[in-house]
C-alpha cells in the first residue's frame, strides 16, 4: 500500500545517504589524516572558525569577511571536538565530515526526486550511483572544500524548480529562495545563477499568464498576472 510504498523510499533514500556519507568520510579521513594532504581553501575556512572558539580573543565576528561565512559557521559545532580529537582542527578533519554529509545529501536528495518523476527504483538508484560516484563530485564530497555543499543547494533549488514546474505550488517557490539563499552564504556564484533562475521562472510565469489570458479573454487578467510574476520573483531572489 501506499503507507508501505512511502517507508521503502525513505529506507532506500536514507541508506544511500549513510552509503555515500561513510565512503566520503572514510577517503576524507585518508586525504586529511593519513596523507596530511589538506586543501588550503578548506583549511583557511576551519581556521577562521578555530578562531572564533579558541583564539586569544573569542567572538564571532573573528569568522571574517574574505570567505562566505556557512561552511565556517557549521565547523565549529566538530571543532567543538578539538581538545579530545586535534585532527578535527590540525588536519582540517572539521571541513571533510561537512562536505561528506552535504554529497550524502546531494545523493539521497537525487534519489528522492528521481522516485518521485520515475516511479522507478533500478533507474533512480542508477542515475544516483552515476552522479555520487562521479570521480570529481566523489574527490570533493571528501576534500573538505566549498563545492560538495554549493552543490547541494544548487540542486535544492534546480530539484524545487523542476517541482514548481510540474505542480505549480507556493512551496517549491519558497524553497528556490531559501535553498539560493543558503547557496549565497557559501559561493558568491550564485548571484549569477539566481540570475538565471529568475529569468527561467520568468519564462514559465509569460508563458502560463499568456494561455490564462487567451482561454479566458480578460483583459483584467494582464495586471494579475503581473501582480502574479512580481511576487514569485521577490519569494525567489
Amino acid at each position: 500500500d501506499m503507507n508501505s510504498a512511502k517507508k521503502r523510499t525513505i529506507l532506500w533514500v536514507l541508506s544511500v545517504f549513510l552509503i555515500v556519507f561513510a565512503a566520503e568520510l572514510v577517503f576524507g579521513i585518508y586525504l586529511s589524516v593519513i596523507r596530511s594532504f589538506v586543501y588550503y581553501d578548506a583549511v583557511s575556512r576551519v581556521a577562521n572558525a578555530f578562531y572564533v572558539l579558541y583564539s586569544r580573543d573569542p567572538h564571532l565576528g573573528a569568522v571574517g569577511f574574505v570567505w562566505n561565512p556557512l561552511p565556517s559557521l557549521l565547523e565549529l559545532l566538530p571543532l567543538l571536538l578539538w581538545p579530545i580529537i586535534p585532527e578535527v582542527a590540525a588536519a582540517g578533519l572539521a571541513s571533510n565530515i561537512w562536505t561528506a554529509i552535504f554529497a550524502a545529501g546531494s545523493a539521497a536528495m537525487l534519489l528522492s526526486f528521481a522516485l518521485r518523476c520515475t516511479g522507478s527504483l533500478p533507474v533512480s538508484l542508477l542515475l544516483t550511483a552515476g552522479y555520487a560516484c562521479n570521480p570529481f563530485i566523489f574527490l570533493y564530497g571528501a576534500n573538505g572544500m566549498s563545492e560538495a555543499m554549493f552543490a547541494f543547494f544548487i540542486m535544492w533549488t534546480v530539484t524545487s524548480y523542476l517541482s514548481w514546474v510540474r505542480e505549480d505550488r507556493s512551496w517549491p517557490a519558497i524553497a528556490m529562495g531559501i535553498a539560493l539563499a543558503s547557496a549565497f552564504w557559501i559561493r558568491y556564484e550564485s548571484v549569477a545563477f539566481g540570475f538565471g533562475l529568475a529569468l527561467a521562472v520568468l519564462a514559465v510565469l509569460l508563458e502560463r499568464r499568456t494561455k490564462v489570458i487567451k482561454h479566458e479573454g480578460d483583459p483584467g487578467k494582464l495586471t494579475e498576472a503581473g501582480f502574479k510574476i512580481e511576487s514569485t520573483l521577490i519569494v525567489i531572489l
